[in-house]
């Protein structure tokens, strides 16, 4: 290197660090480059304050309709005759209602015979190539 005469008087120099706090400079610096957002701090604020509204909803006693002991029997009675005749005979619902009703109009239960010829399909036996066909 040359002896520049400039270069030796600046390594002869010595920073003072008394003046310059680096973590407080930093600190400034990163505050100052933030700017203020409020619609994220305003959303927050809604959200809570809705939830809020939404608990005092749950908790607050709802009137409820009595009626009269007399009345739901006829009610009953008079939906069940309703949804039966709107029912298609061969729907499932339509047989659950004739089962209970037990009136007699299901047709009586055959056995059904099991084939001796065919294996028993088993969980983890092996795959024939038969079950594919």
């Amino acid at each position: 290197m040359s002896d520049d005469p400039l270069i030796r008087q600046l390594s002869k120099l010595t920073p003072d660090g008394a003046a310059l706090d680096r973590d407080a400079l930093l600190f400034a610096a990163g505050k100052a480059s933030a700017r203020p957002n409020r619609r994220w701090m305003a959303l927050a604020g809604t959200l809570a304050a809705s939830q809020m509204v939404v608990l005092g909803l749950f908790l607050l006693p709802h009137a409820r309709e009595v009626m009269p002991a007399s009345v739901l029997p006829q009610m009953v009675a008079a939906n069940a005759d309703e949804s039966k005749a709107a029912l298609d005979p061969s729907s499932y619902l339509a047989m659950r209602a004739r089962l209970l009703d037990d009136d007699g109009s299901l047709p009586p239960l055959e056995p059904v015979a099991a084939s001796p010829d065919e294996p028993p399909l088993r969980a983890f036996g092996p795959l024939s190539p038969e079950l594919f066909n």
